[in-house]
Formats: structure tokens, sequence, C-alpha cells
């Protein structure tokens, strides 16, 4: 059962620390994937609050994607993102977060183009620089980086890259044929324009991993770094063992 006795003190709202214990079960696997919860008033009556803080909890964990409500068959816990694993297919984070079902937007932060793009990785090569804000519900979830030579995408500087994703722009606007890419992870305390980009506090730890792509040519297309806050998105790689 789901008490008040097993919500956690703390100086937070009462419904933000039932939000935590809700998203704790989940993502421990006590609330299996598909589970249904019980509807508001009996989920309520058995927390002892009012249903009007529950609902915002449920908000809560229905924007970050713990939870799905269907209407006139109730809350169930949904299969996030993190619970699709990466298999051998490429893609970018948010051709991932389209094919999961996810309803997201971007914010460009800022963009330049570099001179020199070995700062971002690519060998000195003159490259767009582009920053975004990714979030779930209104929620933000990650923040990107991504350095594109413009040598071999010529006007890439113009495109929209809020509504449409760099890897569907490049393949779609250039022909680009992406062939492979190393992805390079990391746990690192947020600085503090990080934290105030994701929300939490300065020094939090937030997941990082580095991804350089290919062509076809076995050229540099793309040097990608992505910060997420990973309480919001939990990405995750399958790997198998062959003889």
């Amino acid at each position: 059962m789901l008490t008040l006795q097993t919500v956690p003190d703390g100086d937070t709202a009462l419904w933000e620390r039932i939000a935590d214990e809700m998203r704790r079960r989940i993502d421990s696997g006590f609330w299996a994937t598909g589970q249904q919860l019980l509807g508001e008033a009996d989920l309520a009556a058995e927390l002892g609050v009012a249903r009007g803080t529950l609902r915002r909890a449920i908000k809560e964990l229905s924007a970050s994607g713990h939870l799905v409500q269907r209407h006139g068959r109730g809350t169930f816990v949904a299969k996030r993102a993190a619970d699709q694993p990466l298999a051998n297919r490429m893609e970018s984070l948010g051709e991932r977060m389209t094919r999961a079902g996810l309803d997201f937007t971007t914010r460009e932060l800022d963009r330049r183009v570099a001179a020199d793009g070995a700062e971002a990785g690519l060998d000195g090569e003159p490259a767009l620089v582009v920053r975004r804000l990714r979030s779930i519900g209104g929620n933000a979830v990650a923040v990107l980086s991504n350095a594109v030579p413009t040598a071999l995408f010529p006007g890439i500087d113009t495109r929209d890259l809020e509504s449409r994703p760099l890897y569907t722009v490049l393949e779609e606007d250039y022909g680009c044929v992406l062939t492979r890419a190393e992805r390079t992870f990391s746990a690192l305390p947020a600085d503090a324009e990080l934290a105030t980009l994701l929300d939490v506090e300065p020094g939090h730890p937030v997941l990082s991993f580095v991804q350089v792509a290919w062509d076809a040519q076995d050229r540099v297309v793309d040097v990608a770094e992505t910060w997420i806050r990973s309480d919001r998105h939990q990405p995750s790689v399958s790997m198998w063992r062959t003889v």
C-alpha cells in the first residue's frame, strides 16, 4: 500500500514527496510496467490526502514519462524510453524519443559558426556549433551540444533544428548516409549553467555522453555532447554475446 507512512519526510511540498516515492517504486521495478494504479479517489483515500494533492503528483509523473493516463481506463505505469534499449540501431536522442512516442519539445539556446572546430572535437574544420534544451511535458531532461562541419553541409547553419532532429536534417536535406557512432559515458557534477537549465542544484550529478558519428565515407559528421537529468530520462543499451 502507498500511505503517508511510506512517504519520506522532507522540506518539499507533500505532492512532491508523494511523486518521489511513486517514482522510486517505478524506477526500482516494485511497480511493474503496465501496472494499473488505484483510481484517484481510492489512492487519495489510501494516502489520506486531498485528490488535488495526489493529482499534482500524478501530473508530474505523467510529464516525466513514468505514468500514462488513458481516458476512461485509468492511470498506468508507462513503458518509458528508459525501458526501450538502444539495441544496435544508431539514432539520435530526438529520433529515439520520437520512436518511443514521447511528447517532447526542443528549444535552441544558441548557435554559432566556429572557424576552427577543434574546440568541439573536429580537426580544425569550420563547424556549426548549436546548443539545445530538450523537455518532456515541460520538464527539462537534456542539454545537447552538436558540432557539424559546414564544409560537408553548406547552409546547415540556417536549418531549423528545433522541430527536426539533426540526423533527420543531415539525411533528408543532404543525402548523408550515417553508418556508425561511438559513445563515451560519464557522470559529471552540474555546473551553474547546467543546473539552471536542468533545474537541479549545482554539483548535482548528471549523466553525460560524448558521441562521434561517421558517414559512409568514414568522415566525422557530428560531434555531440549531451547532459541528461537521469531521474527524468534513462538511456539504456542492449548487447549480445556471440560465439
